[in-house]
């Protein structure tokens, strides 16, 4: 659904972010993704009967996506691993005080490590195979909040 509420200001962002960024991010997945498959031949071989399962010879259609439900999770998974970008910088709208008393001033920049909030917990610094189990909004792919590809 479109929201005929977005600005021109707004869309001429998102639409810049889309063609400037968006061809970098789509080669580091692809990319991190295959990598990861190539070093787990289950997976690879899992992911490959999944595809031919659903396609069965004919090229993919963009409808096929929703069938494709474990290719998804290893896409996930690899931008868990290999978050792009792995770094966000956020300004401070309000004063605040973080966890641990750390306090945030109004306008001030903030760096967030994508990649160390993916792997701060114990057993997941390696590529699943039960990939399936995996909960794939649990990680900060593409950033967050707003963004016109999740509309």
């Amino acid at each position: 659904m479109i929201d005929v509420n977005v600005s021109s200001v707004q869309l001429r962002d998102d639409l810049l972010s889309m063609l400037v960024a968006g061809h970098e991010t789509t080669g580091s997945v692809l990319t991190w993704t295959l990598y990861l498959l190539s070093k787990d031949s289950s997976s690879l071989v899992k992911a490959q009967e999944k595809v031919d399962r659903v396609l069965q010879g004919r090229p993919p259609a963009y409808e096929d996506i929703k069938n494709l439900k474990f290719l998804t999770c290893c896409i996930m998974e690899s931008l868990r691993l290999y978050p792009h970008p792995p770094v966000l910088i956020r300004r401070a709208q309000v004063a605040d005080m973080l966890p641990g008393d750390y306090k945030v001033n109004a306008g001030q920049d903030m760096m967030i490590s994508v990649y160390n909030i993916h792997h701060s917990s114990k057993g997941l610094l390696d590529f699943k195979s039960q990939l399936e189990i995996r909960i794939p909004n649990n990680i900060m792919h593409f950033s967050v909040g707003d963004a016109i590809s999740r509309k």
